[in-house]
């Protein structure tokens, strides 16, 4: 009998009125790369229960990640519950409905994946950025296999499969009158659609363009990010990027840029703890943009490229102001995304979410 079969029996046993028990059971293998070859590769396993109760229309929560430890937090509950208000609102958990595994989201090839295969991948990855003007390659290669499963008291029962890769190069050279790196960088929820040797050669190619680049000044750099529910607006600023950017005849050619989700804060460590969380920072911990395409438009720059957010690519398109003053340039510059086309599980206050829409203002210098 499963855990969760057990969980369901133990709340009817203490006649709680309705449960919810769901586990999730994760698998990632992480390859990670310095000097130029693979240094480590592991293995996590996890497992955690969430377990929702409801009794008199009193909701609970309780997470856990010892089976054994099922009963006495479902008890915890029901006593906790007790303290709590009705939530009149309540008509009940839903019941048996046929399910599907949603598609495109699983494949079993990277559920299935040995250390000697993601090993190969990562080094498909070395093999392409490597150049006579590359002197050191960096980078990781992560792969994640997630089991999710569902069981209530009205009966519905249901299992999901889902995997992720990524990975990510770093290639610098100190070739030029100043070192400088190439990012590549691909994700996908399968490995067909995974290219490393594409991951090598986007960093070969961007760090060889950059030789003589104008480098992000981080002590003068910012990127701002606001959201808003109706109760409250909120922003948090991200002062330690990285980035380059490539300027030919006084063009700029190419841009750069990459922050680390950890790194923007808001002034309030509980908020910054929830919007990690959100987030996945450890799953997920850096935020990327790269140019495609630069034009300039009455004036600013149009600049078309690719942001990587949250395990997710998505095209953009921004109007930005740029100045160039003593062999210094500065980009200013604001756009919007809707934190849905990212899978981002938008949280909830007082019964209602933030609102999907994210301003991010950004002020970058390089010099």
């Amino acid at each position: 009998m499963s855990a969760l079969d057990k969980a369901i029996i133990y709340s009817k046993k203490i006649d709680i009125d309705e449960c919810e028990i769901v586990v999730i059971k994760k698998n990632i293998t992480t390859v990670r790369i310095t000097d130029s070859e693979i240094t480590e590769i592991k293995q996590n396993f996890d497992r955690n229960y969430g377990i929702r109760i409801i009794h008199q229309k009193k909701i609970a929560s309780i997470q856990t990640t010892n089976e054994e430890n099922i009963p006495n937090s479902m008890e915890k509950g029901l006593k906790t519950i007790l303290k709590l208000k009705p939530r009149e609102f309540w008509k009940g958990l839903p019941g048996k409905k046929e399910s599907m595994q949603l598609e495109g989201i699983f494949d079993k090839n990277l559920k299935e994946i040995s250390g000697s295969k993601a090993t190969d991948i990562a080094q498909n990855m070395i093999n392409t950025s490597k150049n006579k003007k590359i002197d050191t390659i960096t980078g990781s290669l992560n792969i994640v296999y997630e089991d999710f499963e569902l069981s209530n008291s009205n009966g519905l029962n249901f299992n999901n499969e889902s995997t992720y890769i990524s990975g990510i190069i770093n290639a610098e050279s100190e070739h030029g009158t100043l070192p400088v790196s190439g990012i590549g960088h691909a994700c996908g929820r399968t490995l067909s659609k995974f290219c490393s040797e594409q991951i090598g050669l986007d960093a070969k190619n961007m760090c060889i363009d950059s030789i003589n680049p104008q480098k992000i000044d981080s002590d003068k750099s910012k990127i701002n990010y606001s959201g808003s529910h109706f109760l409250h607006k909120w922003s948090s600023q991200n002062n330690n990027v990285s980035g380059l950017i490539q300027v030919n005849n006084d063009s700029i050619t190419n841009i750069g840029v990459v922050a680390k989700v950890e790194d923007f804060k808001s002034g309030n460590s509980s908020l910054d703890s929830n919007s990690y969380r959100v987030l996945e920072a450890l799953k997920y911990p850096n935020i990327i943009f790269k140019s495609l395409n630069i034009e300039e438009v009455d004036g600013m720059l149009n600049i078309e490229g690719l942001i990587e957010f949250h395990g997710i690519e998505r095209s953009i398109d921004v109007m930005v102001i740029s100045t160039n003053i003593e062999n210094t340039t500065k980009l200013f510059g604001e756009f919007t995304i809707n934190l849905s086309d990212y899978s981002v599980d938008r949280p909830s206050l007082l019964l209602r979410k933030i609102d999907n829409q994210i301003t991010i203002v950004f002020e970058l210098v390089f010099s």
